[in-house]
């Protein structure tokens, strides 16, 4: 849980990696854009099982899939 929202509740997210930059995605800024959603849940999975990429990279990832409820 990284916050809350007006209703008090949890905004979570999850964290991939350990590298020293930060990368942070969001979806869900609008309830009518789904493909936001859509892009983080991919991108969750790619990640997880992709560590090679993630080494590459050199980011610590912050997937947040829904920022608005």
């Amino acid at each position: 849980m990284i916050g809350e929202f007006e209703e008090e509740r949890p905004i979570s997210c999850l964290k991939i990696g350990r590298d020293e930059k930060n990368a942070l995605l969001f979806a869900f800024p609008h309830p009518n854009e789904p493909i936001g959603s859509m892009t983080v849940e991919f991108l969750s999975r790619y990640l997880a099982e992709n560590t090679e990429f993630i080494e590459k990279t050199g980011f610590t990832w912050h997937l947040i899939k829904v920022i608005d409820p």
